[in-house]
């Protein structure tokens, strides 16, 4: 129907330019004479009115239809063969889409809208409000039962499912980090900071202490070992 639609407004644009060319040309050509006034005449300044309007809005519905990728689509073609075709409606879309968002708690579907990309597969996007912390679940779940349900009902796969969320009212509120409550006291009460020589003697003193052992342990050994000959 939509294809329909075009051909016919592309033929109607085609006709008027070409009264408006031809009028042009009889002009330039003296066929008509120049110094006739043309306003004197009502019928001809009307009729000229209307075509340049139908002209005008032509113009816009075809550069609307062929640039615009978001046009609604409001039959979708499902099976087609040389004998039939089976196509779906936008009213059956809308309902498979109503009754998946009832079994996901906290999404509520507001708009939906069915169009082709540039591959000639068709994209579903549903704008959704939610109420629930974890939207994003929610969303995948949706998109779940989405898939799911055209394939299983229509045979129909979708080369996206897109979802615009509109309206988020969550309750949730992130816990401070442990930094900023730190940053967020006075400067009196906030724990000293170790600077990097505090560090590096901290360091350089746990290795000295290791050596202490390793040697009081070496001389401990060798007294007994002595001990051990005197007797």
């Amino acid at each position: 129907m939509r294809k329909l639609a075009e051909k016919i407004v592309l033929i109607a644009l085609i006709c008027v330019s070409l009264i408006f060319v031809i009028t042009a040309v009889l002009y330039m050509s003296n066929l008509i004479p120049q110094s006739q006034n043309w306003t004197d005449n009502g019928v001809v300044n009307v009729v000229m009115l209307v075509l340049a309007v139908a002209f005008v809005g032509m113009s816009a519905y075809l550069i609307y239809v062929n640039f615009s990728q978001n046009a609604n689509i409001k039959r979708i073609l499902l099976y087609s063969d040389c004998c039939s075709q089976t196509s779906a409606n936008s009213n059956v879309v809308q309902n498979i889409v109503k009754g998946c968002a009832k079994r996901v708690d906290g999404l509520k579907v507001k708009k939906i809208k069915v169009h082709q990309n540039e591959k000639h597969g068709f994209v579903l996007t549903v704008n959704v409000v939610t109420d629930t912390d974890n939207a994003q679940q929610k969303v995948d779940d949706m998109r779940l039962l989405l898939d799911e349900s055209f394939k299983t009902t229509l045979g129909l796969t979708f080369a996206s499912i897109d979802f615009v969320i509109t309206k988020l009212s969550s309750k949730y509120r992130p816990a401070p980090l442990p930094q900023a409550e730190q940053t967020a006291l006075p400067p009196e009460e906030q724990a000293p900071a170790l600077s990097q020589d505090d560090d590096v003697s901290d360091t350089e003193e746990a290795p000295q202490q290791e050596e202490l052992a390793v040697e009081t342990e070496d001389s401990s050994t060798e007294e007994d070992a002595t001990d051990s000959t005197e007797q």
